[in-house]
């Protein structure tokens, strides 16, 4: 006997394990194989709803049940924008990730008594600017830089990426185990 899983449960475990993914890159944040894996889990998040009708089209005891949860994702800000984010990639290329923090740590070893002056270029500042320590007297001083950047969703106030994809993969898991619940199938 063959055992098929349902659509929505091969849906799920897509979405969680590109979340896996991006919460294990977010550590390195190689820009684009993170935005790759962000992309992938909005558009496998995302179907997993859309799985959910096609496989109960005709069940009348799904329709009421989606009808209630149609009405809540609609008045929700986390269904809204992941909605919005899967068109945006799907519809116009975007690339998922638009934005990230960043923080620089230096460290030099100066001689006693020295002081130095950190020289960071005029204008927007991004991590690929040069940053040099210079002495008094303008000699440059060797030192030593991590840049650790962290994806952010501008558009939900600057929030990790990890946080808010997380937070919307519990709320469809949870779909997931009320349908699951439901038996509808019977």
């Amino acid at each position: 006997m063959i055992y098929l899983q349902k659509r929505y449960i091969i849906k799920l475990k897509q979405a969680q394990y590109h979340f896996s993914n991006i919460l294990a890159k977010a550590k390195s944040f190689p820009f684009d194989e993170f935005a790759f894996e962000l992309c992938a889990f909005i558009e496998s998040a995302r179907n997993i709803t859309w799985a959910m009708q096609k496989e109960y089209a005709n069940n009348l005891k799904f329709k009421e049940w989606y009808k209630l949860k149609q009405e809540e994702m609609s008045k929700s800000q986390l269904f809204e924008f992941f909605n919005n984010k899967r068109v945006s990639i799907v519809h116009k290329g975007d690339s998922g990730l638009t934005a990230f923090t960043f923080y620089i740590k230096a460290r030099t070893t100066l001689p006693p008594l020295e002081e130095i002056h950190v020289v960071m270029e005029k204008g927007i500042f991004t991590p690929d600017n040069e940053i040099v320590a210079r002495t008094k007297d303008g000699k440059e001083v060797p030192m030593e830089k991590e840049i650790i950047r962290t994806p952010v969703f501008l558009e939900l106030e600057s929030r990790h990426v990890t946080e808010v994809c997380k937070e919307y993969l519990e709320k469809l898991e949870k779909m997931v185990v009320e349908l699951e619940g439901l038996k509808v199938s019977e």
